[in-house]
């Protein structure tokens, strides 16, 4: 695994033979800026679109020992999805911990920020997963699901 800015200074140089990269924003806009990249594939659309690429999850054991923890932690997570879902506040801050400047980050595109928990969009990975054999049997998703 290599950091996203990594991958862009490696395609960049061309280090390792390295002729393309998979990233997100605001690492697309860069690559596209500074090395001269192409986008040529959109890695979540096709079949892939509006798939789930990562969450949080904690044994069903510390759920049930730790209920004002976890109501603490979605409490906090619909926050920070309802703020990031504003494009906005997001540009502004991209120059502080991307080191894009203040003109690229008003072009850059961002993407949308879920501000709930999909059950379907999991069970489109978790069959998705199972019919390449990634795993061995589906699982019950909405048993996963703390509400």
């Amino acid at each position: 695994a290599v950091p996203e800015a990594q991958e862009v200074s490696d395609l960049m140089t061309h280090r390792d033979g390295i002729k393309a990269i998979l990233v997100g924003q605001p690492y697309i806009f860069e690559a596209e800026r500074d090395a001269g990249a192409i986008e040529v594939m959109d890695a979540c659309s096709g079949y892939t679109a509006n798939l789930p690429l990562s969450g949080y999850t904690a044994t069903t054991s510390w759920v049930k020992d730790n209920p004002v923890a976890v109501a603490d932690f979605q409490s906090a997570m619909a926050q920070a999805q309802a703020e990031a879902s504003m494009v906005g506040p997001v540009q502004k801050v991209l120059p502080k911990f991307t080191g894009m400047t203040v003109q690229d980050a008003e072009l850059a595109t961002i993407g949308t920020y879920p501000t709930s928990t999909s059950a379907s969009g999991l069970e489109r990975v978790d069959r998705m997963m199972w019919q390449l054999s990634m795993i061995k049997a589906q699982v019950s998703i909405p048993q996963m699901i703390v509400r």
